[in-house]
């Protein structure tokens, strides 16, 4: 064996022993929900009814790198049928919400690739389906109760829904790019929340074009001759502010989402108003044109682009264990022969273990 090699190895079994001996234990969490859906218009049926098991894991790898996961198991049954959108079909499957190696270097500055998950409360017409990528964070200010943050994010297109696409094998694939600021005020009375996003996607397929006619966008051609019209480059400004006095809390909060090459936006406006340590409700009234953003890429509760609705909702706490009903009644902003009137009820019943 050469010296080089020898060296190598002995790199190799240094570096290994060492993060063998550093890493932690992961820290382990279990939560499971069961739930029933229904989605009812005349091109979309949906009923079904389940049980998800979640498990997050998250530890130090390093004294710098980390690791954080989490990931949903599914069981449903029901019955669906659908023109040609699959967005609320049955499956028995499993998902990934985030799957992610944090490395950070310096206190104010972390580097992760992974699966992440945008989830942002007050931002819901934003990105939805978690996506493979690369982030950076750069935390400008971080006080016990000022906190302001820039980041960046390169994310592959998630194409879970589209498995069964056409299209030719060298089609590349699909990515976004995100960048933006984000900041938080904790104060007694109230607390602020503020996001603003840049968002710009590159390289959309005819598959994903196709599939995106179903769910609200506008789209020239059919099959693999199936374009976008419009690119998907905007913003996303979303906020909202919490009052708390005695057991109540009342939230607003705002989102405006806009695609500056189409022109088309979006906006949200609604309220959470905590009734006592139990029982809350909340409200939500929204609008969403056809090209704000890829529809593949928006909460399909929301009914994807081209909507305009309401939602209602109630929460029940009771110590780790929460019900949440919610009702959403949307229609179409313009007339399209793939959308019509949906409306979509679902309970669920979640608790931590």
């Amino acid at each position: 064996m050469k010296i080089q090699q020898v060296r190598r190895l002995g790199l190799s079994i240094l570096v290994i022993f060492q993060v063998l001996t550093y890493a932690d234990t992961p820290e382990l969490d279990m939560d499971m929900s069961i739930y029933g859906f229904g989605a009812d218009s005349t091109q979309v049926y949906a009923l079904k009814g389940g049980m998800r098991f979640g498990v997050e894991a998250k530890g130090k790898i390093t004294k710098t790198l980390s690791y954080h996961g989490k990931m949903n198991i599914f069981f449903e049954e029901g019955t669906h049928t659908a023109l040609n959108n699959s967005s609320y079909a049955t499956a028995t499957t499993y998902g990934i919400e985030e799957a992610e190696v944090i490395w950070q270097p310096l206190d104010f500055f972390k580097f992760n690739i992974g699966v992440h998950l945008i989830d942002i409360d007050h931002a819901p017409l934003f990105i939805n389906a978690p996506s493979l990528g690369l982030g950076q964070t750069i935390d400008l200010v971080d006080y016990d109760n000022f906190e302001l943050t820039i980041f960046a994010r390169q994310n592959v297109v998630s194409v879970n829904s589209t498995q069964s696409r056409t299209g030719k094998i060298g089609d590349r694939a699909a990515y976004y790019m995100l960048g933006g600021i984000r900041s938080k005020v904790m104060t007694s009375p109230f607390n602020l929340y503020f996001d603003y996003n840049y968002f710009s996607y590159e390289k959309l397929s005819a598959p994903l074009a196709e599939t995106s006619r179903f769910r609200g966008n506008t789209v020239t051609g059919t099959g693999d001759s199936a374009s976008f019209f419009n690119d998907y480059k905007g913003h996303d400004i979303s906020g909202a502010i919490e009052f708390s006095f005695l057991l109540h809390k009342i939230k607003f909060f705002a989102e405006y989402l806009n695609n500056s090459e189409s022109k088309d936006t979006g906006l949200l406006f609604g309220t959470k108003l905590s009734l006592t340590k139990n029982h809350a409700l909340r409200f939500d009234t929204f609008e969403n044109e056809a090209d704000t953003l890829p529809a593949i890429s928006v909460s399909p509760s929301y009914g994807g682009t081209n909507r305009e609705g309401q939602r209602a909702s109630y929460i029940y706490n009771e110590g780790t264990s929460t019900i949440t009903i919610d009702y959403f009644k949307m229609n179409t902003i313009d007339s399209s022969i793939y959308q019509d009137d949906l409306q979509i009820l679902s309970l669920e019943y979640s608790m931590d273990v």
